[in-house]
């Protein structure tokens, strides 16, 4: 899917939530929905995957009718985390304010792109096979590992000269990173100086993406609500 497309989905399915009737909601690339809509909203970003949310601020509407800005979540965490950290900060906020929500969005990134965007990374050694199959080497820390997981690599094992981590029974791709960044944590405590190798595999992929392949955690993605496009107008819906 492309991003022309992925932005008039984003726009029909929540252009609706608009403040006042004479108040857009919708100003590329930023977007205003109510705190109760703003869950859906981010699994809306993780299914179409959009290429990256920048930032999150909360306004609170003033008797004049302007808008203050009361908070903000800085992402200083990985791109990979951003949707997650989102989700938990929206959650902790007034149902009566709203929420502005600025992000990049990306066409979806054919696997032959990728594998040639993994295979110039110039601080990695990254070893991406005719098919899809990749070899990580030498990695002493989560970094590497992260940008696979936004490549779309499935990971398969993570492997020490101690030990192996195997993730080929985990689907959930939020659950995958978060297992093998906990497990080479733990290993770099135990041994200081630690280097890792990854295997893994490039999945096709096009938007929308199955729910296990959402950067969102399990529990996350199942409390949130179904949401449905009409394949023929391209109209998306919200049903709780």
């Amino acid at each position: 899917m492309d991003a022309a497309t992925k932005k008039r989905l984003l726009q029909r399915e929540f252009e609706a939530l608009a403040l006042e009737p004479d108040t857009p909601s919708w100003v590329e690339p930023e977007f205003i929905v109510p705190v109760p809509q703003a869950p859906a909203f981010i699994r809306r970003l993780a299914e179409l995957d959009i290429g990256l949310l920048i930032g999150v601020e909360v306004l609170e509407r003033l008797p004049d009718q302007t808008m203050l800005m009361t908070g903000q979540h800085p992402f200083a965490q990985d791109r990979t985390l951003c949707l997650s950290a989102a989700l938990d900060f929206v959650k902790r906020q007034s149902a009566g304010h709203c929420v502005l929500f600025c992000y990049d969005v990306l066409d979806d990134v054919p696997r032959s792109v990728r594998t040639r965007l993994l295979r110039n990374k110039p601080r990695y050694d990254v070893h991406v096979s005719g098919d899809g199959q990749v070899d990580l080497r030498d990695i002493t820390d989560v970094q590497p590992l992260l940008d696979l997981i936004w490549f779309h690599v499935r990971l398969l094992h993570v492997t020490t000269d101690s030990g192996t981590l195997d993730l080929t029974h985990t689907p959930g791709r939020f659950e995958q990173m978060e297992q093998a960044t906990h497990w080479i944590t733990v290993m770099q405590a135990q041994t200081p100086g630690v280097r890792f190798q990854v295997r893994g595999v490039l999945e096709p992929y096009t938007s929308h993406l199955p729910r296990e392949r959402w950067l969102l955690p399990c529990v996350a993605v199942e409390e949130g609500p179904e949401v449905a496009c009409d394949p023929v107008s391209g109209t998306a819906s919200v049903s709780p």
